[in-house]
This record gives C-alpha cells, structure tokens and sequence, in this order.
C-alpha cells in the first residue's frame, strides 16, 4: 500500500486551516517615533519635567481631587504632607530656612529663662524639713506667707504675712512684710549696702553706718522727701559696723574691705577666719558679697530684691532655702 503522504502536492487538511505566522515585533528595536509616542505618558518619577503639568496653579487636577504640589504642580490625590510627600520633586510642605547671620530673630524665639510655664517654688526650713512650704503661683503674680504657713508656733515671725514672693518673665523677688524688718537674703551675689541696713555675719547681727546718712531708695509709687537726696557729692570710703548684741562699732576704710574673724571679733568661730565677706565701694555704692565657707552672710531686704534659685533666707530666727520650680 502506497503511503498517501508521498503524493506530490498532497497538504494534509491541518496545515491548510493554519493561518500564516506574523513575525514578532521586538520591543528593542522600536523606531524612535514609537519611543517619543510611548515615553510620553509614563510618569518620569524623580525628575522635575522642562513644563509644569498643570500651566495654570489655579487649573483642577486630572485625578478629579483638586489637589496639586504647590513645587512643580504636579497632581496629586492628597494634599502634600509629611505622610503623603509629592512623588515628583519630594516636597513634604515643610519649608527649612538655613539659619544665617542676616536672618532677623522672631521675638517669639527669644528665651527670657521662663521655665516652661511653670510658677511653682519651695521654702526649704533647713532646721525642720517637715515644715517646709511648697506653692504653685498659677495665675496671680505674688503670694505672701506668714506664721501660720511657715511655722505656726514660732512668733519670731510675723502673723499678718511676713515675706511676699513674685514672680515676672520666669524671675522671682522677695519683699520684706514683716513688722520687725526679720528678713535676709543670702549675699550669694553683690547686693547693695545702705545707711542703717542690717547684715548677719555668722551668728552676729551688724547695722551699717556708710557715714552718708542717706537711707536707702525708696521703690514703688512713694514720693521721695527732699531729705532722702544726697547732694553731699560722693560719699567717703569709711564704713562703721555697730554689733547689735554688744554694742561695739567697727571702722573700716577703702574701696575694697575684707571682712574676716580677726578684724571683727577673734572669739567668734562663726566666722570665717580667712575671709567671711568682702565689701566694696563702687562710684560711691556700697556692695557686699559672701565669701565665707559656710555661707553666712546675710543682708537685711529692705526693698523688693531678686532672689536666685538656691538662695537661703532668714525669716525670724528660722532659715529657708528656696527651690525655684
């Protein structure tokens, strides 16, 4: 039997219903009107365009949302954040000035050393730490404290109010209420020294004559007497230190006196025996400072004072340190 696939001209029937293979295009050899035409709607992702997409800033984006990069107007779903940066150019909307020495300072940047809002502070009793006294200002501007919130059972202290704290743009003043004139401040920095003031040095009680007469300025809204100006000039170099309990006057002259145990009393220990406190006259203003190891040197507050952060007070005869915050 004759094999039929050996027939000249025979096609079986599969290969004539076959249509005629196309040949394949590869993509790599694309003429370049087809690669201008197909590059030209992909989103080139990095890359800032020559022309915005969006002409106008005030035109809608294609997306229907309204949204757009106010950078490169690019059109977005979202508004541009910090969650949802633009995918063009990046921007997040949070614009960093490089700081700069012709930049101009906002005054709100300016820092006055206000601690965070806070207005509290603490009298420390150093003697009985259970009766020290905490308080919170919130929003008045002062407070005064007497014996009932000090020391109930002490009378050294005033009943009526014997100190006022105030607080202004993060610094604090104290002001003497008292009737006896019972408060001091610790000299840890230079205070003014006047006619008739007080100062503690150790356990010893001292009034200071400056041999001007003239008292102390007056502050607030009081009128000062025509008595109270010194029209004597400069005043002298010489200072007098009367002792309260003995009644003993001390002279001392210049511009810079040190005041330690042996120029004051050799038998007193509560001095310091190199250097309890230096005054010094400055253009004709007397001011004192504490250089003793112990720290006792302590000035009458006779006017409204500043008072630092870890300043001792005496109240009566109780000493308090106060705790700023």
């Amino acid at each position: 039997m004759r094999n039929p696939f050996r027939i000249k001209g025979f096609k079986s029937k599969k290969q004539e219903e076959e249509p005629e293979q196309k040949p394949i295009k590869e993509p790599w050899k694309k003429n370049q009107e087809e690669k201008s035409a197909t590059r030209s709607n992909k989103t080139i992702i990095g890359k800032r365009p020559d022309e915005g997409f969006l002409h106008k800033k005030d035109d809608r984006s294609s997306f229907g949302s309204g949204y757009q990069c106010p950078e490169c107007s690019y059109p977005l779903s979202l508004q541009v954040s910090v969650q949802s940066p633009c995918p063009n150019c990046g921007n997040s909307g949070e614009k960093q000035v490089a700081p700069s020495a012709k930049t101009t300072i906002n005054f709100g940047r300016l820092n006055f050393g206000q601690l965070s809002g806070e207005r509290k502070f603490t009298l420390e009793n150093e003697s009985s730490p259970d009766m020290s006294v905490s308080a919170d200002l919130g929003e008045v501007d002062e407070i005064v404290l007497g014996r009932e919130e000090l020391e109930p059972n002490n009378s050294s202290i005033s009943g009526s109010g014997h100190i006022q704290l105030r607080e202004q743009k993060g610094r604090w003043y104290v002001k003497d209420m008292s009737s006896n004139g019972a408060t001091f401040i610790q000299a840890s920095t230079y205070l003014p020294v006047y006619e008739g003031i007080r100062i503690i040095l150790g356990n010893r009680i001292f009034r200071v004559s400056t041999g001007s007469g003239t008292p102390p300025p007056v502050t607030g809204n009081k009128t000062m007497q025509f008595g109270q100006f010194n029209l004597a000039g400069a005043q002298s170099n010489s200072l007098t230190l009367f002792d309260e309990i003995n009644g003993l006057a001390k002279n001392y002259s210049g511009e810079q006196i040190e005041l330690n145990r042996f120029s004051i009393d050799p038998d007193e220990q509560s001095i310091s025996s190199k250097l309890h406190a230096l005054i010094e006259n400055r253009q004709g203003n007397w001011m004192i400072i504490d250089k003793s190891s112990n720290q006792a040197t302590f000035v009458q507050v006779l006017n409204e004072m500043h008072i630092q952060d870890q300043t001792r007070l005496i109240l009566g005869n109780k000493v308090f340190r106060f705790k700023q915050g």
